[in-house]
């Protein structure tokens, strides 16, 4: 009878032939959700590549010799079965992600003349680059703790993933409440943003570390400024309806490697 434990023993005493335990977080997947991939027996100083749809994603320690590799779905992937792939040295472990599917609703928005006008302006790519080159940003301390919470009191007017007119899908969740409700953090972090811009109106974005942000938009006022640090909880400014926005509300988005996922996930799960 084979002992795999004598087996492997063997096994290891060759040069670039790793054992890893690859684990995901669920068995399967929605447009949208995050992926957690946690890799354990990791030896210290092993170079790696971890893959998706083509992307490079980096690994960050969460533990001696343990991983995690994050991975937000964007609200458009199809369903179907995709690879995740670990590279190091000459080996590759792959993992299948099966992808399930998920109609999402349909909504109309409508914006005053005034508004609309907003779309118009010169500035707006230029600003539009601003928030994509601040979604790019990747620190590698981890300041988020446990689950995240609300970032203000209201109702869900519109939900992660909607399809609308203005854009191929809603980026966040729109919490309707009237103005001057105070925003809070919903997890630590550092201000990379806070500004006045014209279709996302008074903004803030909050770094939470290894590629995790969240977005603020509509804003009727400031609380913090760029380089602050926050936690769980601290005020960083209040609801309103500034820029391309119907009413008050507040826009909150979640953003991994720049891709926007449904932040509503973050409230239940602990990543």
């Amino acid at each position: 009878m084979y002992n795999i434990f004598e087996m492997r023993k063997k096994y290891l005493k060759f040069p670039k032939i790793f054992f890893f335990l690859i684990f995901l977080n669920k068995e399967s997947f929605y447009p949208g959700e995050t992926v957690s991939v946690r890799i354990k027996e990791i030896p210290a100083g092993t170079e790696t590549k971890c893959i998706f749809q083509e992307k490079e994603y980096p690994l960050f320690f969460t533990e001696e010799n343990t991983g995690r590799v994050l991975i937000g779905l964007p609200g458009d992937l199809k369903a179907g079965e995709y690879k995740f792939s670990m590279q190091t040295g000459g080996e590759k472990e792959e993992r299948t992600i099966k992808i399930e599917e998920k109609i999402f609703p349909e909504e109309r928005v409508t914006f005053s003349p005034e508004k609309i006008k907003l779309l118009t302006l010169p500035e707006n790519e230029k600003q539009r680059e601003l928030i994509l080159s601040t979604l790019r940003v990747c620190s590698e301390k981890q300041n988020w703790q446990g689950k995240f919470s609300l970032p203000a009191t209201g109702k869900i007017s519109s939900p992660y993933g909607v399809r609308r007119s203005t854009e191929n899908f809603h980026k966040g969740i729109d919490i309707s409440t009237p103005s001057y409700t105070s925003v809070f953090a919903p997890n630590g972090g550092s201000i990379l943003l806070a500004t006045q811009l014209n279709l996302q109106g008074n903004t803030v974005i909050i770094d939470h570390g290894q590629s995790v942000m969240t977005v603020y938009y509509h804003l009727s006022s400031l609380a913090v400024k760029p380089g602050q640090l926050v936690k769980k909880g601290d005020k960083i400014g209040e609801v309103g309806d500034s820029g391309l926005a119907t009413a008050p509300h507040l826009h909150w988005g979640l953003y991994i490697h720049s891709e926007a996922v449904d932040p509503l996930v973050w409230l239940n799960e602990e990543f």
